[in-house]
């Protein structure tokens, strides 16, 4: 996944590689990945919506989280591609890179 996504010019790197030693704990990789000033990018949206609300509430850092809907299947070559047209859109509207908090949802 991040092998094809660095070919389309994309800088993806998997939670447990960014940071190996952290708990799997979703708000841990949640403010690791703002730390890094780096989009956390999930299927999981219930618990990093809850967690990007106490991010909020507490004024942690927070660089944007795209959740993945259920509809864009679980095929990480379909993933980076859509990540690819997402960013493209988004630089192409002015909107790159998302804002501290921002949540968006990339479903295709």
């Amino acid at each position: 996944c991040a092998g094809v996504g660095r070919g389309l010019g994309l800088d993806i790197l998997p939670a447990k590689d960014a940071h190996p030693s952290l708990p799997q704990d979703d708000p841990v990789h949640l403010r690791a990945a703002a730390q890094d000033r780096r989009i956390m990018v999930t299927y999981n949206r219930d618990d990093f919506l809850a967690a990007t609300h106490d991010a909020f509430a507490s004024s942690a850092p927070h660089a944007g989280l795209l959740i993945l809907t259920h509809r864009l299947p679980r095929d990480p070559a379909r993933i980076v591609h859509a990540l690819a047209r997402w960013v493209e859109q988004r630089q192409e509207a002015g909107a790159w890179p998302m804002q501290d908090y921002e949540v968006d949802f990339l479903s295709h």
